[in-house]
């Protein structure tokens, strides 16, 4: 499944085929070695077994998780399409160590408290339930039907599947729960997380010549662009689409006087056709501080914000989409 169908998201694609393949071998021909991934306070806190512990964190070996997390995953590769691979990457080795920490300060208190959980769920649950903190916030809620005066929405599916998964145990929630909280202090950056947990750029330009070729998909002449699983996820890439072909149309210089309609697509004909290079469009109007200001604190830098809103003519929507794109 994710080697076909997850096009153009090569971190969801590797993510998707490593738990897969990891699954299935410790499950089949590598059954008898399930125990190294069994941990418990002692293990973590009097042995010092930090690798055993990060192991049972990169596994599936519960059937019912990793086919929960699938899903989960699939839906998500809308984030590494619209932010780029990179940040993608960056946001899962974050919040998989800001889950892991959360996690041992619960195991330490409840080992301290008297109250040892009686067994230890294996699997990566804290980046698959970060990524529910991006999908409720940034992917637009329609409501598709009411069922007893509950609105029904297209994210619903996924929503009940995080459920599901968590509501196995309460190991499961407590897990599900770190990953929710390591979300949100990811994505609001406090104390600059995301510049300390990212992955370096060796390492990522390294993984990428090992495996690049492995997960990287073909892109056909004649493409279709794929659409989003959920009615939510195709309305935003709709609009993206649409917002992309303003930028495109707004780069283009308009028709000079005495040829309203100018040559050409986009009026541009006449320039092509004597071979010179397009003029670029003019900045009508400076844009507050403020609104930059604004644009900067989403982690752009303040060089190519200003560079987009000259490209954007100073359209901060049309810009923030440019800045998106080249990320």
């Amino acid at each position: 499944m994710c080697c076909v169908f997850v096009d153009h998201a090569p971190v969801t694609k590797g993510v998707l085929g490593g738990l897969v393949l990891s699954s299935v071998t410790f499950n089949l021909p590598l059954s008898s070695y399930r125990g190294w991934f069994d941990f418990n306070y002692s293990t973590i806190f009097d042995q010092h077994n930090v690798l055993r512990y990060i192991g049972s964190r990169s596994v599936f070996l519960d059937p019912k998780d990793l086919l929960c997390a699938s899903i989960l995953l699939y839906h998500f590769r809308i984030f590494e399409r619209r932010y780029g691979s990179r940040k993608f990457a960056n946001f899962l080795f974050g919040t998989f160590f800001l889950s892991l920490l959360l996690e041992l300060l619960i195991i330490f208190l409840a080992h301290r408290q008297e109250l040892p959980l009686s067994h230890h769920p294996v699997g990566p649950f804290g980046p698959v339930f970060a990524l529910l903190v991006p999908y409720f916030c940034d992917i637009p809620r329609v409501t598709v039907t009411h069922i007893l005066g509950v609105p029904i929405t297209g994210k619903s599916f996924t929503y009940i599947i995080g459920l599901q998964m968590a509501a196995s145990s309460l190991e499961s929630f407590i897990l599900a729960s770190c990953g929710l909280v390591a979300g949100l202090f990811y994505r609001s950056n406090l104390y600059k997380i995301q510049s300390i947990l990212r992955i370096p750029s060796f390492i990522s330009s390294l993984i990428n010549k090992i495996l690049g070729s492995l997960v990287a998909s073909a892109v056909p002449k004649d493409e279709v662009p794929p659409m989003g699983a959920t009615l939510e996820l195709q309305r935003q890439q709709h609009i993206e689409q649409l917002e992309q072909q303003m930028a495109w149309a707004q780069l283009q210089p308009r028709p000079p006087e005495g040829n309203p309609f100018g040559f050409g697509l986009f009026g541009n004909g006449a320039a092509r056709d004597r071979g010179e290079p397009a003029r670029p469009v003019p900045v009508t109007a400076a844009l507050p501080e403020e609104q930059i200001e604004r644009m900067t604190e989403m982690g752009f830098d303040r060089d190519k914000v200003l560079q987009a809103l000259r490209v954007a003519n100073n359209n901060p929507s049309v810009a923030i989409n440019i800045l998106l794109q080249e990320s």
